[in-house]
């Protein structure tokens, strides 16, 4: 997918995406408004203030879909359970006992942060050519490293 414009047709308003800006940023927030050039995302800050934030096509070099955290949790519950229950009923150890207890707790967030890491790439921006130069300087030696993209 290589356009804003494109996205009007997959994603919808109110879904959470994560964009990664040229710089290597990234900024998760629910996707407010996409005009075809801008893509206006909302998230919340650290005191609970609800922020916009307005990307441009030119400055953004990926976005991803996200789904919600809920999926995972729950798989991740359901995971837990299987490794309490199998504790519980396959050893004959009792210091085994506090793992049970743990595993139906835990499993739930490692399953949701687990989930939070996988998203669907919907855009990348075409490629930017870019020229990198490096200096290289040594006992006896000037010189440069350069590195051209395409």
């Amino acid at each position: 997918m290589n356009s804003f414009e494109r996205l009007r047709g997959i994603l919808a308003l109110g879904q959470p995406i994560l964009l990664t800006d040229r710089d290597g940023h990234k900024q998760r927030g629910a996707l407010v408004a996409n005009t075809g050039q801008e893509i206006t995302i909302k998230w919340r800050d650290a005191f609970f203030r609800s922020r916009l934030r307005t990307f441009v096509e030119s400055r953004v070099t990926q976005v991803e879909v996200s789904d919600s955290p809920w999926e995972g949790a729950v798989i991740g519950a359901g995971a837990g359970m299987a490794v309490s229950l199998w504790i519980v009923y396959g050893t004959d150890r009792s210091s085994a006992l506090p793992v049970a207890f743990l595993a139906p707790i835990v499993g739930p967030f490692l399953g949701g942060t687990v989930d939070l890491r996988m998203n669907r790439v919907v855009y990348t921006s075409p490629a930017a050519g870019t020229v990198t130069f490096v200096p290289v300087v040594g006992r006896g030696r000037v010189g440069g490293a350069a590195q051209i993209r395409f």
